[in-house]
């Protein structure tokens, strides 16, 4: 097999796995691969397939294709911040609740646009009733991060709500990130990308 060979069954391996819902083995949620550029994806707190709410929000979710923003294939999501507003918040919505009790971690590629942010970000889920978050805030950079976030109860707590953890993740709607900053006023852009279902172990970048 020559090398334009191996590198075209290399591109065909990819493709199907794409289809198939997977990133390096590990089950996606959203890769942002299926929308146009510029695609706004979630415009409201009650839209889909996004959402986005909370005072530091200053802007829609988009599907961004520029390369100054895309962290790997041809799109990644941007979603736009204000601080010292003391929080923000994106989801990815369901169209029908999943029971995420099989599931031991979540993983995404994230950065900030802005190399001096002082913003944190939780990953948290909701069954539309209570929402729980996980205890662990990680700091973003200005450089591209994989975070893990687990997600059992212990390492999650109730946010808002009065369901126990054990009814929310059997019937969850939306599953996404909180954000903060700790200090500053500035206006900030985040970037993520292969936000997945970890399927084998791993560690923070």
């Amino acid at each position: 097999m020559d090398l334009v060979q191996k590198k075209a069954l290399i591109l065909g391996l990819a493709a199907v796995l794409l289809v198939a819902g997977r990133v390096d083995g590990d089950t996606v949620i959203d890769n942002f691969e299926s929308y146009s550029n510029g695609q706004v994806i979630g415009q409201s707190a009650t839209s889909t397939p996004w959402r986005r709410f909370g005072r530091g929000t200053n802007d829609n979710v988009y599907a961004a294709g520029h390369e100054k923003w895309v962290i790997s294939g041809s799109r990644s999501g941007l979603y736009g911040t204000v601080w010292p507003s003391p929080f923000a918040a994106t989801r990815y919505v369901y169209k029908e609740a999943k029971d995420l009790s099989g599931e031991q971690s979540v993983g995404v590629k994230i950065r900030s646009g802005k190399a001096d942010t002082h913003t944190l970000v939780r990953l948290a889920v909701s069954n539309g009733r209570t929402t729980y978050v996980t205890i662990v805030e990680k700091p973003l950079t200005g450089r591209v991060q994989r975070f893990r976030f687990e997600i059992d109860e212990h390492s999650m707590i109730r946010n808002d709500g009065s369901d126990s953890y054990y009814e929310v993740i059997q019937g969850v709607w939306t599953i996404g990130f909180d954000f903060r900053s700790t200090e500053g006023e500035y206006f900030e852009t985040i970037v993520f990308d292969d936000f997945v279902f970890i399927d084998d172990s791993g560690t923070d970048d």
